[in-house]
């Protein structure tokens, strides 16, 4: 079983998008007719959709690096420092010996993994 789509609804869709935009994520606005308007984003074999609603929630994305939307980074250091670089503010996790940058937006927070 593989992971096709992922939808979020989000009533601050331009603060989202823009933040994923920050973090290198290459969004796609769509409409299918009588639909809303929303955007897209292939992540590997997964499409993320993101459309306007009212659902007041936080989403979490997780990426394990070296590969991370089809750039390569010989490791989590490295893309926090390019992130950092972009003005991307990063906190630092361990959780049960595994260490994350968590990068937090606005109703979503993406985090990074080796």
């Amino acid at each position: 079983m593989e992971l096709r789509s992922v939808a979020l609804y989000t009533a601050r869709i331009d603060a989202v998008c823009s933040f994923l935009k920050t973090l290198g994520l290459t969004l796609v606005s769509k409409q299918h007719k009588d639909g809303p308007p929303h955007f897209v984003c292939e992540l590997g074999g997964t499409i993320l959709k993101i459309y306007p609603g009212q659902v007041q929630s936080r989403v979490r994305l997780g990426f394990r690096v070296p590969s991370f939307f089809g750039f390569r980074f010989p490791s989590l250091t490295e893309l926090g420092k390019d992130l950092a670089l972009k003005g991307v503010a990063l906190e630092e996790e361990d959780r049960g010996g595994n260490h994350y940058l968590v990068a937090r937006g606005p109703e979503i927070s993406v985090e990074f993994s080796e």
